[in-house]
């Protein structure tokens, strides 16, 4: 979404507009879904060191893929494209499924949460990458020594 971010990057997700199905469930829409500081602190902390290219940001959690890669074939298209650019307009770093429901659930169990992806699509280009043409390795090495810095701190 955000046009700082390029295919591949890491994003470390601090918080979600929730835009999903499942978190109102939980809780009202008018609590945030944050995620842990102590996580994200040391996923960007891991990202930094291990020197991955990364963003720290708010993403938007949605459940409905094909409204966002096809919203010309939608019949809410006007709604769908005017929430994309005021995503945009406010900094919206990326579009992902899960961390607006992590976050809340979370929150409601009193158990930390953080979250990490890698871009996989970029603002402009609305395509899929082919299946392995991503290298995940640096994603798998930030969470596993985000991990490690966590219980070392407890």
């Amino acid at each position: 979404m955000s046009t700082a971010v390029e295919r591949g990057d890491l994003i470390v997700m601090s918080a979600a507009v929730r835009e999903d199905g499942t978190s109102p469930q939980y809780a009202p829409m008018s609590i945030p879904a944050l995620a842990d500081f102590e996580t994200t602190r040391a996923l960007r902390d891991a990202a930094a060191v291990a020197g991955v290219r990364h963003h720290i940001g708010i993403t938007v959690s949605v459940d409905s893929f094909y409204s966002e890669m096809e919203p010309e074939r939608m019949p809410l298209e006007g709604e769908l494209r005017g929430k994309w650019t005021a995503w945009q307009r406010t900094g919206v770093s990326a579009v992902e499924m899960e961390c607006g429901t992590l976050y809340i659930a979370a929150a409601v169990r009193s158990v930390r949460a953080g979250g990490i992806c890698v871009a996989t699509d970029v603002a402009g280009a609305n395509e899929m990458p082919a299946h392995g043409q991503i290298d995940l390795d640096p994603l798998l090495d930030v969470v596993i020594a985000g991990v490690r810095r966590m219980i070392a701190t407890g």
